[in-house]
């Protein structure tokens, strides 16, 4: 009997430990998953206060549009803004701005579990701060004669070899070897160049080849990323032009491809073998005969909807697997037709009113190598450094923004430094970048201005044959260009308001891509955020 009852008196209370404990473990559970939800609601207000915040940061000088973009943005995604009562809401939203800062804040009441009366309840605020710097930058583009084949040679630049994942590029003297770049349907038109096939290849390299190409497309994404926003100023350059100085391509003023009213330019001058408006009459042929089968006669019956526009990947490189895709959705110049050419396919000239209509776009790729000249490491930093010191400052636009511009200048060369006929590391170059840097230096302090040069190296075919550096991992490129990181690295405790940065493209196959992963890092002071 007394085991019988010492069982009873433990079961007892065990069920009144149950009766006690499961309320509480019940209590504890509803409390978590209210927390949970509390948890994931505040992470989300946060996130809908930091995009606001960017948002409105980028219509900036313009207090008023740039607060009621934060308000539009967080009444349309904010569940705690929207749960409010109409009267409450103005209140909730403040928006504060401060030198070209905007902090915005965001006042809910905090949605407490287990029924805490609302009067009990303490607010939350969720505040972001984001931040904008207009700049001035300066692109230039290299086109000196070592980015094409050479001007009296047989070299073709378009054989295609694999390298682990990666399509890359060999020379080539054997036309069996070469593949028919579409372009070239143009040149192969020509009456004067009919019997040479040869000089055909070479001709329409000069306007497109891989490493060329790949520089055009690298100059164009910059631009097109760099002026996405509208305070910022993009001027792009190229050199060697027929004297051996700089030609620009877009002056440094509004940004962005909607300025088409004669924003872009093109040299033009009356080579003997290639102009730069007959690259773009190549360019506008293999596009309206779709890059391959079409010819000169195709662009008559091109689809209704066609315009030119940047050509095709298999055009750009050669090889679609190297190519980066480019927007297809740039809009055209006002009143401009849809199936409107800018030149001429019998004559390569443009036509009547067309350069009214050239933006930053048809200039970039329309541009041609001078196969006689190479440009000069001081004539490019002349002209860089010159362009970002001289900028209009837009003050009409920029207002108080004004004071807190920065100066950029991206540099794509195609080979090390040149002064003459001698290259980096010769005493005669070092000794031209020891003297360009530091007068650069001393102008941009007199301004009151610090700029920010990035020296883009990449190797190619004309830099460095394959027969040289066949693989990615090359010696002799990798030698050069720790040297001039050295000597820069040097030269830049004397400099006060000039920073310049070497940037080491591996193979002219990935450039494009590298500066568009490298941009955040050297450009995000554009907008910054908190």
């Amino acid at each position: 009997m007394r085991m019988v009852k010492c069982s009873s008196e433990r079961g007892s209370a065990i069920v009144l430990m149950l009766g006690l404990v499961l309320p509480v473990l019940c209590v504890l559970l509803a409390l978590s998953l209210q927390l949970g939800t509390f948890s994931a609601d505040r992470a989300r207000e946060e996130s809908v206060v930091r995009q606001a915040a960017l948002l409105g940061v980028k219509f900036l000088p313009d207090n008023a549009a740039a607060s009621d973009a934060v308000r539009r943005y967080i009444a349309q995604y904010s569940p705690g803004f929207q749960a409010l009562s109409a009267e409450l809401q103005p209140a909730a939203i403040e928006s504060v701005f401060a030198s070209g800062q905007l902090r915005v804040t965001l006042q809910l009441p905090a949605r407490m579990p287990l029924g805490i009366p609302a009067d009990l309840t303490p607010a939350l605020k969720y505040t972001a701060k984001a931040s904008i710097t207009p700049r001035d930058v300066a692109i230039f583009l290299d086109s000196s004669n070592y980015m094409a084949p050479p001007e009296g040679g047989e070299e073709f630049w378009v054989k295609h070899i694999q390298y682990g994942v990666l399509n890359l590029f060999a020379a080539t003297t054997e036309l069996s070897e070469s593949q028919q770049w579409p372009a070239a349907d143009y040149f192969r038109a020509r009456h004067d160049l009919r019997n040479q096939p040869v000089r055909q290849l070479v001709y329409s390299q000069q306007c497109f080849n891989p490493s060329f190409s790949a520089f055009k497309e690298a100059a164009l994404l910059l631009f097109d990323k760099i002026s996405a926003a509208d305070l910022n100023s993009v001027a792009v350059l190229s050199g060697p032009d027929a004297g051996g100085g700089v030609f620009e391509l877009h002056a440094l003023g509004p940004s962005g491809f909607h300025d088409f009213d004669g924003a872009g330019a093109i040299e033009n001058h009356n080579y003997a073998n290639v102009k730069d408006s007959e690259c773009l009459s190549a360019a506008e042929t293999a596009f309206f005969g779709n890059g391959i089968d079409g010819g000169l006669s195709s662009w008559f019956q091109r689809p209704p909807g066609a315009h030119w526009e940047l050509p095709p990947a298999p055009l750009r490189y050669g090889f679609p697997a190297n190519s980066v895709d480019l927007s297809q959705t740039l809009p055209l110049a006002p009143a401009r037709n849809s199936n409107e050419r800018l030149t001429d396919p019998d004559s390569g000239v443009l036509l009547p009113n067309a350069a009214r209509y050239l933006s930053a776009r048809e200039a970039i790729w329309s541009r041609r190598v001078n196969p006689s000249r190479a440009i000069d490491i001081g004539t490019v930093l002349a002209a860089v450094g010159g362009r970002l010191l001289a900028a209009d400052r837009r003050a009409e636009r920029r207002r108080e923004l004004t004071p807190f511009i920065t100066s950029s200048g991206y540099i794509l060369l195609g080979d090390f430094p040149r002064h003459g006929s001698a290259k980096f590391p010769a005493a005669a170059v070092q000794s031209e970048l020891r003297h360009s840097l530091r007068e650069l230096d001393h102008s941009a302090a007199a301004a009151e201005k610090h700029l920010a040069l990035y020296l883009v190296i990449t190797r190619h075919e004309g830099m460095l044959p394959a027969a040289v550096c066949p693989t990615l991992e090359c010696a002799e490129f990798l030698d050069q260009f720790t040297a001039l990181q050295d000597f820069l690295t040097d030269l830049q405790t004397n400099l006060s308001n000039l920073t310049i940065t070497p940037i080491r493209a591996p193979d002219v196959s990935t450039v494009a891509l590298d500066l568009m992963s490298y941009l955040p890092l050297t450009e995000r002071g554009i907008i910054l955020a908190n």
